[in-house]
């Protein structure tokens, strides 16, 4: 096996999540660089690692060096990332230590992959940034090539807490050490996402807020940054940054002054969580999201806010559609009845004469909710949630124009043709 494979081959051992392996990334690194021919005993005497633990390695590098096409596109991609690193910027223990913290909480190669170029990236800059950082402030010179040290190291935790110390050390009204502040700050914020260590990095951003503008983060800074976080991983994918929108919503509703501020807040939450349980990315992402909603709406009223009142009665409904697709009855069943009676709600506010595009859009989503509600193992008779379903979908298309609005009219369209068919079916 080639030094390229050997890396990529004790990366993959953690980002594929192939065993749940104890043995700290020193020894890890050695079994993988020792290779499948030396005898498993020795290696094990050489590498501190228990000899069934070495079993289990070598078992997946034979598999790993296989033929298998899968193992081999996993294998070419991580490669393809090794070869995007500038020479010696990033120790193997390092690269390691960075994939298995990755694989301790993402569940799928693909976002693994994803997050374990990003923690490259990030890892290779802070390096580069304590080679490069101008000798004129001796102070934090020293502390960032502490930090990169004790990352080549693969002690993650240690650089943070290097950098922890050196900010204690800064006095933070002093006008003449807020640049010197700013720079181990930033690299803290680093070196957080690299241990992925999430309630830090929420943290961390309000200090830099603070001490970029004189004065504490205010509600619409921090949602600016959570936002940005969110657009980042609708648009790229990506675990980390909407885990840190979460954490930076939750920090900022414990210093939200009013109630409005409060409940826009939950509204994001429940946002933020619905994507994570689309994603696969917590198991409780739908549950936690209903949960921000209807705390959104012990506020939000028909009467006093009507326009954010539907917005979030629609976001709940499609939160307890999607919770209730994923439930064995009795439960899924009343989730998505729940989720009718939520769009329904919405349309008292988004009427047809008001709200043409919304009140389509709410109404084909209740034709899809009904069309769940049939498909479910609780229902016993599906019948007349097909027929509901069909009178909301064709509801729909009265206003869906097929040439300005061809993608709206194609779905509902084929969603109006499939419930026909269905009904049409002898029973």
């Amino acid at each position: 096996m080639s030094t390229v494979r050997m890396r990529a081959a004790a990366l993959l051992l953690a980002v594929t999540l192939a065993t749940p392996l104890d043995a700290d990334t020193t020894n890890l690194t050695c079994v993988v660089k020792a290779g499948r021919n030396v005898n498993a005993r020795d290696i094990a005497l050489n590498c501190g690692v228990g000899e069934q633990e070495v079993q289990e390695i070598l078992t997946i590098l034979r598999r790993i060096e296989g033929d298998a096409e899968a193992q081999k596109q996993q294998l070419d991609r991580m490669e393809a990332i090794l070869a995007a690193i500038p020479k010696h910027s990033i120790s193997d223990l390092a690269l390691v230590e960075l994939a298995r913290r990755i694989s301790a909480d993402v569940t799928d190669a693909e976002t693994a992959f994803f997050e374990l170029r990003k923690a490259v990236d990030i890892a290779a800059g802070v390096q580069q940034q304590a080679r490069d950082y101008p000798g004129t402030d001796a102070f934090v010179a020293e502390v960032l090539r502490q930090v990169a040290k004790l990352n080549d190291a693969a002690l993650l935790d240690d650089a943070g807490a290097e950098l922890d110390r050196a900010l204690a050390l800064i006095g933070a009204e002093e006008a003449n050490l807020r640049a010197r502040k700013l720079t181990l700050l930033q690299s803290a914020l680093k070196q957080d996402i690299l241990r992925r260590d999430v309630q830090a990095a929420a943290s961390r951003h309000f200090a830099l807020i603070e001490l970029q503008q004189g004065r504490p983060a205010t509600i619409s800074q921090i949602r600016e940054v959570t936002i940005d976080n969110w657009k980042y991983t609708q648009r790229f994918g990506g675990q980390f940054e909407l885990e840190l929108a979460i954490a930076l919503t939750d920090l900022a509703i414990e210093i939200a002054g009013g109630a409005a501020d409060t409940s826009m807040l939950q509204n994001d939450n429940g946002i933020f969580w619905e994507l994570m349980g689309t994603r696969g990315h917590a198991a409780d992402g739908f549950a936690k999201s209903v949960t921000a909603f209807r705390a959104a709406l012990s506020v939000y009223t028909e009467g006093e806010h009507p326009v954010q009142w539907a917005m979030t009665q629609n976001n709940l409904a499609i939160a307890l559609q999607q919770q209730g697709i994923r439930s064995a009855w009795p439960q899924g069943a009343a989730l998505l009845a729940q989720a009718v009676t939520a769009y329904r709600a919405a349309l008292s506010v988004r009427t047809r004469g008001e709200h043409p595009v919304q009140w389509a859009m709410t109404q084909e989503n209740i034709g899809i909710a009904e069309l769940a509600l049939a498909d479910h193992e609780a229902t016993a008779d599906p019948a007349p949630h097909l027929r509901a379903a069909l009178g909301h979908v064709e509801a729909a298309l009265t206003v869906y124009d097929p040439e300005h609005m061809p993608y709206d009219h194609g779905t509902a369209t084929a969603l109006r043709d499939h419930l026909r068919a269905r009904l049409s079916k002898p029973d």
